[in-house]
């Protein structure tokens, strides 16, 4: 007894039109999704300002992901480029180094710091432990990196990568 098993399939093709048209419509739903909240603004200049563009910083090759220099989350960002971007001097210690931690950074980075200050550098994402922060700097031209503990908006703690 043999039994035999037949199926049959009703295969429509669709016309290469009609595929290109439910694709352009799909794309299109999705383009008009996707901006629907700038609808809701005035003028694009209102939309950019309270939905700012966001982006993820590259990568250096020593010190890692890059900070914002420009959308700084932390305060010590900007803080590290002005300080390392001002005249090395007694003041500089003053207002930027922590008075228990400026003996021994001054015995331990006086020279390095004379040399370079004031210089071009890349900061990397800080860091929050506590009420400490840590960030990473590059100096470009020296090609040195500089681990820098802050607390309370001063350096209190430093140390070559």
């Amino acid at each position: 007894m043999d039994r035999c098993l037949s199926i049959e399939f009703d295969i429509q093709t669709e016309s290469l039109d009609d595929m290109n048209m439910r694709t352009l419509s799909v794309l299109a739903l999705i383009l008009v999704i996707y901006s629907f909240p700038l609808y809701s603004y005035a003028t694009l200049q209102e939309a950019m300002i309270d939905e700012p563009f966001t982006s993820v910083m590259p990568q250096h090759h020593v010190i890692g992901l890059l900070a914002d220099p420009l959308r700084a989350a932390d305060d010590i960002i900007q803080l590290c480029y002005e300080a390392f971007g001002s005249e090395y001097s007694l003041q500089w210690y003053e207002q930027y180094v922590d008075p228990s931690a400026r003996f021994l950074i001054s015995n331990t980075y006086d020279p390095l710091l004379a040399s370079v200050l004031p210089a071009q550098i890349v900061v990397a994402n800080t860091q929050r432990r506590g009420n400490q922060t840590l960030v990473t700097l590059y100096f470009e031209q020296e090609e040195i990196s500089l681990h820098l503990t802050y607390q309370n908006s001063l350096i209190v703690l430093a140390s070559l990568y």
